[in-house]
């Protein structure tokens, strides 16, 4: 069994930033190189089908920024890159979601402007408590950076968490197994997306 679904909890899937301007043509090449690397995209789509086939949500977080780049303050190094770049602004090519894992009808599509995790400014929150949602299991990019907000947000928040390690990628190997072995593993239940789909 994994913690977070072995006692009939809700559990919902958040696939964070599965976007083109962020997984096929990004800045950050690195985490481009390790999403391929390491396969995660048909995994995460095997997920998202066996979530749609279960009748469980299915949660879009999707970054985008207005043309002007107003709601950018640019107080760290990566908002500084992005800033300059200019990148996922709305209604562009960038911010579109990667064709393998295109949301459907019964899908949620969430847009972060600003912030670096996806409860910040999105209504994630009052969603999934409508939704009666116990636990999110969290995919996508970036293990060092975007999941690991996401993650302390579920778990301040209240929510179990769950990280199928085959489904995400940080910017190299190394920040990711930093990030597993110095936070998640406090945080969350660390597990394969296999184990999932088989205690759903």
């Amino acid at each position: 069994m994994v913690r977070g679904l072995d006692k009939g909890q809700k559990a919902a899937l958040i696939v964070n930033e599965m976007q083109r301007g962020v997984v096929e043509d990004s800045l950050y090449r690195g985490l481009i190189d390790e999403v391929n690397r390491k396969g995660i995209i048909p995994k995460i789509a095997l997920l998202v089908a066996s979530f749609r086939a279960k009748g469980l949500p299915v949660v879009h977080s999707h970054v985008v920024h207005r043309p002007d780049y107003a709601d950018v303050l640019p107080n760290t190094m990566i908002m500084s890159l992005a800033h300059r770049s200019c990148s996922m602004v709305r209604g562009t090519r960038e911010v579109e979601p990667i064709d393998a894992l295109a949301p459907i009808e019964s899908d949620f599509v969430l847009e972060r402007p600003f912030g670096l995790g996806s409860f910040y400014g999105t209504g994630l929150d009052s969603l999934l408590r409508r939704l009666k949602v116990d636990t999110l299991v969290c995919v996508g990019v970036s293990a060092n950076v975007a999941l690991s907000g996401l993650t302390l947000g579920g778990t301040d928040r209240g929510y179990q968490v769950i990280l199928p390690r085959d489904c995400m990628a940080g910017a190299t190997p190394d920040a990711e197994e930093q990030m597993i072995e110095h936070q998640f593993k406090m945080l969350a239940t660390i597990t394969a997306s296999s184990d999932v789909i088989a205690a759903l």
